[in-house]
């Protein structure tokens, strides 16, 4: 069961927790020094209705009101702060961890996925959350405890005028809670047809070498451009669903003075209130719809950044595999396979490989022959422990390969894919990447080693390479020792 994405949440919350809290804190501040330039107004005219007011005291009350607004923006400033530092410090642990699950989950289930899948997951979905996150923190508390204290100002002043203050908010309640009930599965829909035209963008993308090597231009557009119209027509056809229940709570969330404003002056009439509480009713009917509108359009934000953590959640909970922690001797380098089994499901009645027995000894060399789809690359991966076997056992010096540490096993097994894949970085670099603390010369002899038919030209390529990394160490600037580990900015993937 994936774990809830407000429990994902908190979760990684952790580490800056008081920042956090710091940011509410300093939100209900500003809430609070927000309040005082509407008590200046009320005390000025309370003064000037009473025939009370002169210059120093206008002066006093508006320097009162200033002073508040100023601490109001500097509290709300940092409170953005560091909601916005907290933001980033989630989506850093929420990569960090993403990377760590790639690394311990079964080779094979992290390359049955797309590379544009992941991207979308690691970059994209999680870069979604920050948006929400950084302004959800300090602005929802503050849109949702300003009108709370304005109630419950209005109330302290009159019940009557509190209740009447109510009536307009409510009512818009009652569109927007008509909308919310196929709010979920538009969403859903939205989502799904969003991945898919994504999809199909990164696919296009991705083929386009081979659409124009057999002229299909045609067939392989008119896919791109029936997902592209799919997402607009669902898209058009979802917010049109919307425009009246949404322009109907637009309309009557404003209104809060057609409730206040009568009321008001009745009780002023019957000496219920004074003419300047009526004033500040007013001004505090007014302030209030800004907030509400507010907190309106954080319900989308919400759950998108929802959508966005459960997503995340789908590469955070991948399956681990079982590593072990005590390396194993072994007397030699003979492989076995013994009745192995695999089905990519784990359903071993739709298995790809079935009660297959092998023996590869030491020193010898084997070819799969067979035809595409049948199984020799997946055999060999296996042999690797990309995945683990569903039945039977694959073992090398006669230890079962799920009981020797990865380590260990990356140091008996090697495997040579057909698809070719260079960080964005020199040759040297590169090759450099199997030992970081290797020097330039250990670097040329397996270079040398790898191609000796052009050991000449290659070593000449890798001078050349090295030459310029000396050179050009803007591009590459840790590249200058050559124990170095692979630099931030070659960290890209070259297909």
């Amino acid at each position: 069961m994936q774990e809830h994405w407000i429990k994902t949440l908190l979760r990684f919350a952790g580490p800056c927790r008081g920042k956090m809290v710091l940011s509410v804190l300093l939100s209900v501040a500003s809430v609070a020094a927000g309040f005082v330039p509407f008590w200046a107004v009320y005390e000025i005219l309370q003064a000037v209705i009473a025939r009370t007011a002169d210059l120093s005291l206008v002066l006093y009350w508006c320097g009162v009101g200033t002073a508040a607004y100023l601490v109001r923006g500097v509290c709300f400033g940092c409170s953005t702060v560091l909601s916005h530092i907290s933001a980033y410090t989630i989506l850093a642990g929420l990569r960090k961890q993403m990377a760590d699950r790639l690394m311990q989950a079964p080779l094979g289930e992290v390359l049955g996925r797309r590379i544009g899948a992941l991207k979308g997951i690691i970059v994209d979905k999680v870069e979604e959350i920050e948006p929400p996150l950084a302004h959800m923190i300090p602005e929802i508390s503050a849109n949702l405890l300003l009108p709370l204290a304005i109630v419950i100002w209005m109330l302290a002043i009159d019940w009557r005028l509190g209740l009447a203050l109510l009536v307009a908010p409510m009512l818009s309640m009652l569109p927007l809670a008509a909308l919310m009930k196929s709010y979920s599965s538009q969403y859903a829909g939205y989502m799904a047809a969003n991945n898919r035209v994504n999809s199909v963008i990164v696919e296009y993308i991705e083929g386009i070498e081979v659409v124009k090597a057999f002229n299909q231009r045609t067939s392989s557009y008119e896919k791109y451009t029936s997902a592209v119209t799919g997402f607009k027509d669902f898209t058009l056809a979802w917010f049109k669903s919307t425009w009246k229940t949404m322009n109907l709570m637009l309309a009557i969330m404003p209104t809060t003075l057609l409730g206040v404003l009568p009321v008001g002056l009745w009780l002023v009439q019957g000496g219920k209130i004074s003419a300047p509480e009526l004033a500040l009713g007013v001004i505090l009917a007014l302030s209030i719809v800004a907030p509400l509108m507010k907190v309106t359009t954080f319900i989308n934000e919400a759950k998108a950044m929802a959508y966005a953590i459960e997503t995340a959640n789908s590469l955070l909970e991948l399956p681990i595999l079982p590593d072990s922690d005590q390396r194993q001797t072994l007397s030699h380098t003979d492989i076995t396979l013994e009745n192995v089994a695999f089905a990519y499901d784990g359903d071993l009645d739709k298995a790809v490989i079935k009660a297959l027995s092998l023996s590869l000894p030491q020193g010898s060399f084997t070819a799969l022959v067979g035809p595409s789809g049948s199984g020799k690359s997946t055999l060999a991966r296996l042999v690797a422990r990309f995945w683990d076997v569903g039945a039977g056992r694959i073992a090398i010096g006669g230890v079962d390969i799920r009981e020797l540490p990865l380590a260990q096993l990356s140091e008996l097994v090697s495997v040579v894919t057909q698809d070719n894949f260079l960080f964005d970085c020199s040759l040297l670099e590169n090759i450099r990447l199997g030992n970081p603390a290797a020097s330039d010369a250990d670097v040329f002899a397996a270079a040398r080693a790898g191609r000796p038919a052009a050991t000449t030209s290659f070593a000449s390529c890798l001078k050349a390479t090295t030459h310029r990394r000396e050179t050009r160490a803007s591009a590459c600037p840790a590249a200058k020792s050559s124990a170095s580990p692979l630099p931030a900015p070659c960290s890209k993937l070259r297909r």
